[in-house]
Protein backbone atom coordinates (compact mmCIF):
# COMPACT_ATOMS: atom_id res chain seq x y z
CA UNK A 1 0.00 0.00 0.00
CA UNK A 2 1.43 3.55 -0.64
CA UNK A 3 -0.54 6.36 1.64
CA UNK A 4 1.26 9.63 2.23
CA UNK A 5 4.47 8.94 0.69
CA UNK A 6 4.68 5.54 2.70
CA UNK A 7 5.56 1.95 1.08
CA UNK A 8 3.46 -0.06 3.46
CA UNK A 9 4.10 -3.43 3.30
CA UNK A 10 2.48 -5.77 5.38
CA UNK A 11 3.23 -9.16 3.20
CA UNK A 12 5.10 -11.29 6.29
CA UNK A 13 3.36 -12.00 8.81
CA UNK A 14 3.92 -10.17 11.78
CA UNK A 15 5.97 -7.95 10.33
CA UNK A 16 5.55 -4.17 8.57
CA UNK A 17 7.78 -2.17 6.89
CA UNK A 18 7.33 1.74 6.27
CA UNK A 19 9.77 2.66 2.87
CA UNK A 20 9.83 6.37 2.73
CA UNK A 21 13.04 6.32 0.47
CA UNK A 22 11.89 8.02 -2.68
CA UNK A 23 10.87 11.14 -0.73
CA UNK A 24 14.08 10.91 1.43
CA UNK A 25 16.16 10.91 -1.79
CA UNK A 26 14.27 13.67 -3.78
CA UNK A 27 14.52 15.54 -0.87
CA UNK A 28 18.13 15.48 -0.48
CA UNK A 29 18.54 16.00 -4.30
CA UNK A 30 16.32 19.20 -4.37
CA UNK A 31 18.86 20.00 -1.04
CA UNK A 32 22.00 19.68 -2.80
CA UNK A 33 21.03 20.99 -6.31
CA UNK A 34 20.80 24.52 -4.19
CA UNK A 35 23.51 24.12 -1.58
CA UNK A 36 26.24 21.05 -2.98
CA UNK A 37 27.34 19.07 -0.37
CA UNK A 38 29.05 15.54 -0.78
CA UNK A 39 29.57 15.03 2.86
CA UNK A 40 27.14 12.26 5.16
CA UNK A 41 26.71 11.96 8.64
CA UNK A 42 25.85 8.78 11.06
CA UNK A 43 23.75 10.90 12.98
CA UNK A 44 21.57 13.59 12.86
CA UNK A 45 23.07 15.96 15.66
CA UNK A 46 26.19 16.41 17.54
CA UNK A 47 26.16 16.89 21.09
CA UNK A 48 26.05 20.15 20.81
CA UNK A 49 22.16 20.60 19.23
CA UNK A 50 20.63 22.14 22.27
CA UNK A 51 23.41 24.83 22.27
CA UNK A 52 22.44 28.44 20.57
CA UNK A 53 24.42 31.29 20.06
CA UNK A 54 22.77 34.32 20.95
CA UNK A 55 24.86 36.85 19.19
CA UNK A 56 24.44 34.53 15.75
CA UNK A 57 24.05 36.04 12.71
CA UNK A 58 20.65 36.01 11.53
CA UNK A 59 19.94 33.84 7.61
CA UNK A 60 19.01 35.89 4.78
CA UNK A 61 15.59 35.90 3.67
CA UNK A 62 16.24 32.91 1.08
CA UNK A 63 18.12 30.59 3.33
CA UNK A 64 15.76 31.37 5.87
CA UNK A 65 12.62 29.97 4.07
CA UNK A 66 14.76 26.61 2.78
CA UNK A 67 15.72 26.53 6.38
CA UNK A 68 11.61 26.27 7.63
CA UNK A 69 10.69 23.85 4.32
CA UNK A 70 13.32 21.66 4.68
CA UNK A 71 12.52 21.56 8.54
CA UNK A 72 9.11 21.28 7.91
CA UNK A 73 9.90 18.06 4.97
CA UNK A 74 12.55 16.19 7.87
CA UNK A 75 9.36 16.50 10.45
CA UNK A 76 7.03 14.78 7.96
CA UNK A 77 9.53 12.09 7.52
CA UNK A 78 10.53 11.41 11.15
CA UNK A 79 7.04 11.17 12.41
CA UNK A 80 6.17 8.62 9.87
CA UNK A 81 9.39 6.67 8.97
CA UNK A 82 12.65 7.92 10.40
CA UNK A 83 11.94 8.06 14.26
CA UNK A 84 15.47 8.47 14.50
CA UNK A 85 15.61 12.32 13.53
CA UNK A 86 12.97 13.00 15.92
CA UNK A 87 15.18 14.77 18.59
CA UNK A 88 17.02 17.10 15.99
CA UNK A 89 13.51 17.91 14.61
CA UNK A 90 12.55 18.94 17.76
CA UNK A 91 15.26 21.44 18.05
CA UNK A 92 15.17 22.30 14.55
CA UNK A 93 11.49 22.78 13.87
CA UNK A 94 11.72 25.19 17.26
CA UNK A 95 14.26 27.31 15.14
CA UNK A 96 12.13 28.65 11.90
CA UNK A 97 11.22 31.67 13.37
CA UNK A 98 14.12 33.39 12.97
CA UNK A 99 16.96 31.10 12.17
CA UNK A 100 20.69 31.74 12.88
CA UNK A 101 24.33 30.42 11.00
CA UNK A 102 24.42 28.18 14.03
CA UNK A 103 21.26 26.46 13.15
CA UNK A 104 21.57 26.64 9.50
CA UNK A 105 25.06 23.96 10.48
CA UNK A 106 22.61 21.56 12.32
CA UNK A 107 20.62 21.61 9.35
CA UNK A 108 23.45 20.72 7.21
CA UNK A 109 23.85 18.01 9.84
CA UNK A 110 20.58 16.78 9.64
CA UNK A 111 20.76 16.94 5.64
CA UNK A 112 24.21 15.28 5.46
CA UNK A 113 23.07 12.31 7.66
CA UNK A 114 19.49 11.87 5.56
CA UNK A 115 21.92 12.19 2.88
CA UNK A 116 23.37 8.64 3.70
CA UNK A 117 20.62 6.95 5.05
CA UNK A 118 18.02 7.77 2.64
CA UNK A 119 17.89 4.37 1.99
CA UNK A 120 16.77 2.96 5.22
CA UNK A 121 13.62 1.19 6.08
CA UNK A 122 11.71 1.00 9.04
CA UNK A 123 10.50 -2.15 10.28
CA UNK A 124 8.01 -3.16 12.70
CA UNK A 125 7.37 -6.13 14.36
CA UNK A 126 4.95 -7.55 17.06
CA UNK A 127 5.80 -10.50 19.16
CA UNK A 128 2.41 -10.30 21.55
CA UNK A 129 -0.49 -7.53 20.89
CA UNK A 130 -1.46 -8.14 24.67
CA UNK A 131 1.85 -6.49 25.85
CA UNK A 132 2.56 -2.95 25.04
CA UNK A 133 6.06 -1.79 26.33
CA UNK A 134 6.55 1.59 26.49
CA UNK A 135 10.00 3.75 28.01
CA UNK A 136 10.24 6.74 28.80
CA UNK A 137 13.22 9.50 29.59
CA UNK A 138 13.97 12.81 30.50
CA UNK A 139 17.43 14.84 30.31
CA UNK A 140 17.62 17.57 32.84
CA UNK A 141 18.85 21.30 31.40
CA UNK A 142 19.82 20.24 28.38
CA UNK A 143 18.16 23.48 26.92
CA UNK A 144 20.20 27.16 27.50
CA UNK A 145 16.96 28.38 29.18
CA UNK A 146 17.63 25.06 31.52
CA UNK A 147 15.11 23.16 29.88
CA UNK A 148 14.45 19.90 30.23
CA UNK A 149 13.28 17.46 27.62
CA UNK A 150 11.42 14.53 27.40
CA UNK A 151 11.76 10.90 25.40
CA UNK A 152 9.60 8.24 24.38
CA UNK A 153 8.64 4.92 22.34
CA UNK A 154 6.37 2.65 22.76
CA UNK A 155 6.79 -1.11 21.00
CA UNK A 156 5.55 -3.97 20.66
CA UNK A 157 8.66 -5.99 19.98
CA UNK A 158 10.78 -4.49 17.20
CA UNK A 159 10.80 -0.78 15.81
CA UNK A 160 9.19 1.96 17.63
CA UNK A 161 5.56 2.15 17.08
CA UNK A 162 4.99 5.49 18.31
CA UNK A 163 8.03 7.82 19.59
CA UNK A 164 8.30 11.61 21.15
CA UNK A 165 10.80 13.58 21.71
CA UNK A 166 10.52 17.28 22.97
CA UNK A 167 11.17 19.78 25.35
CA UNK A 168 9.16 20.43 28.69
CA UNK A 169 7.12 23.31 29.01
CA UNK A 170 7.65 23.85 32.61
CA UNK A 171 11.22 24.17 34.53
CA UNK A 172 12.01 21.58 37.21
CA UNK A 173 14.27 21.60 40.41
CA UNK A 174 15.99 18.37 40.28
CA UNK A 175 16.25 15.43 37.76
CA UNK A 176 14.08 13.37 39.53
CA UNK A 177 11.02 15.68 38.91
CA UNK A 178 11.65 16.34 35.15
CA UNK A 179 11.15 12.20 35.09
CA UNK A 180 8.31 12.43 36.70
CA UNK A 181 7.14 15.24 34.25
CA UNK A 182 8.17 13.54 32.11
CA UNK A 183 5.99 10.76 32.61
CA UNK A 184 3.32 13.29 32.72
CA UNK A 185 3.76 14.24 29.28
CA UNK A 186 3.93 10.68 27.61
CA UNK A 187 1.04 9.36 29.77
CA UNK A 188 -1.68 10.35 27.52
CA UNK A 189 -0.50 8.87 24.57
CA UNK A 190 0.20 5.57 27.00
CA UNK A 191 -3.78 5.93 27.70
CA UNK A 192 -4.97 6.43 24.18
CA UNK A 193 -2.66 3.31 22.64
CA UNK A 194 -4.12 1.09 25.23
CA UNK A 195 -7.81 2.38 24.30
CA UNK A 196 -6.23 2.09 20.46
CA UNK A 197 -5.50 -1.72 20.59
CA UNK A 198 -8.60 -2.42 22.86
CA UNK A 199 -11.01 -1.17 19.54
CA UNK A 200 -9.04 -2.99 16.95
CA UNK A 201 -10.18 -6.50 19.06
CA UNK A 202 -7.13 -7.37 21.05
CA UNK A 203 -7.34 -7.43 24.61
CA UNK A 204 -3.71 -5.52 26.38
CA UNK A 205 -3.55 -7.75 29.13
CA UNK A 206 -0.75 -5.34 30.18
CA UNK A 207 0.72 -2.37 29.58
CA UNK A 208 4.38 -1.81 30.84
CA UNK A 209 5.75 1.45 31.53
CA UNK A 210 9.68 1.65 32.61
CA UNK A 211 11.72 4.92 33.44
CA UNK A 212 14.73 6.42 35.24
CA UNK A 213 14.50 7.15 38.83
CA UNK A 214 16.87 9.31 39.37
Amino acid sequence: HEFLGMKLDCSKPGKVTVDMSDGASKMVEEFEEKYESSETAKTPAAAHLFKMNENGEKLNEDMASDFHTHSAKGSFFCERGRPDMQTAMAFLTARVKEPDQDDWKKLLRKMAHSKGTKDMVLTLEADDLRLVRWHIDASFAVHDDMRRHTGGVMTLDKGGVHNESAKQKINGKSSTEIEVTGMDDVSPQVLWTDCFVGAQGHNTHQTVVTQDNK
